[in-house]
């Protein structure tokens, strides 16, 4: 099949009834699995149905793979990196790359936060308090560096361009003094 009918064929699929559900499931099913996540951290929900809210996410997202099939799944991967693409090769402004080299710090900072977090918390009995935070607050901190520190790098990286992380690849390798980069 030539290029142009492969796209047409997409084009169409796209258009179906079975795209649109399957889609709809698999960001459905992931909001549920979100609001099982985030709800328990915020109080608004007991264990045992945000452990049942986790298992009915999942079954939703999972179940969305019969009505996309390979095609849908192709269908979202070429929609989700090509905007990634293009996003990450486009020119970067000095706010851009500002905001860019922001996130990577506080990405740092969640990671080694986190870090001496574990250091103070080693060796202490069973639920006891840590920096004046009780055991649940303590959970909550160290879910949300986890979480913050998790979506910080990737989204520095996309912000800070193909051409900065050819810059940081470029520390790693061994010029002789004199000559510039190959």
């Amino acid at each position: 099949m030539s290029e142009t009918g492969a796209r047409v064929t997409q084009k169409a699929f796209e258009q179906s009834w079975r795209y649109k559900l399957g889609l709809t499931m698999i960001v459905g099913g992931h909001v549920v699995l979100l609001g099982a996540i985030i709800l328990p951290m915020l109080g608004l929900l007991s264990t045992g149905p945000a452990a049942t809210g986790v298992v009915v996410g999942e079954v939703i997202s999972l179940a969305s793979i019969v009505f996309l099939g390979k095609q849908g799944f192709l269908a979202i991967k070429q929609k989700i990196f090509s905007s990634f693409r293009a996003e990450f090769q486009r020119p970067v402004g000095r706010v851009r790359h500002t905001a860019g080299i922001l996130l990577l710090l506080l990405n740092f900072v969640t990671s080694v936060t986190l870090a001496v977090f574990a250091w103070f918390s080693y060796g202490l009995p069973p639920g006891a308090d840590v920096w004046g935070m009780s055991l649940e607050t303590q959970a909550n901190f160290y879910a949300t560096l986890f979480f913050v520190g998790e979506l910080t790098f990737p989204v520095a990286i996309v912000m800070l361009g193909a051409d900065w992380w050819q810059r940081f690849r470029e520390l790693f390798v061994w010029q002789p003094s004199g000559q510039a980069p190959a």
